[in-house]
């Protein structure tokens, strides 16, 4: 966290094609970090998928597959919390841009109501991804609607829903 080194590699897709990377999954605790497709002028940007898994003991507990998420200034996503913790949002956001990007955001709940507006700055290449009912977001539990955002420079935001089985897992 905050040491990667950027590292860039050059594709060619002849035609329709596709490519496939895969981590060796040898780290020792997770990492986090973003990628960015730039297309030459005048061509069709690819469309994108990340898949991650989490293996204990060598058993797939889970798996997500995440499309590849343009930049925008603005969004809403559902977002869900309940009062045993068992299932949580999680908002990963990405600032590929040179300059800061301040974000603000909120949650509205089922009836309308909006709370917990507050704001965060995201350096330039920074990233975060956290839990709703984590640091910055600090949801609290029982979250039942959405989360608003918007930012001062394009950002990529995606939202998964965490949902914790029967084994804590």
């Amino acid at each position: 966290p905050g040491s990667a080194t950027p590292t860039s590699r050059s594709f060619t897709f002849p035609g329709p094609g596709s490519l496939s990377l895969k981590s060796s999954g040898a780290a020792s605790t997770a990492q986090a970090g973003f990628a960015q497709i730039n297309v030459d002028s005048g061509s069709t940007a690819p469309s994108g998928i990340a898949v991650f898994a989490y293996r204990a003991h060598n058993v797939l507990v889970s798996e997500a597959g995440v499309p590849a998420a343009p930049l925008m200034t603005s969004g809403r996503t559902y977002a869900e919390v309940n009062a045993d913790g068992t299932v949580n949002t999680g908002i990963a956001i990405a600032n590929p841009g040179t300059q800061p990007a301040t974000i603000r955001f909120y949650i509205t709940d089922s009836a309308g109501v909006d709370s917990t507006f507050r704001s965060i700055t995201l350096p330039a290449g920074g990233q975060i991804a956290r839990f709703l009912t984590e640091t910055p977001f600090n949801s609290g539990f029982n979250v039942l609607g959405s989360f608003s955002f918007s930012s001062d420079n394009p950002i990529s935001v995606i939202a998964l829903r965490g949902l914790t089985n029967q084994r804590s897992e």
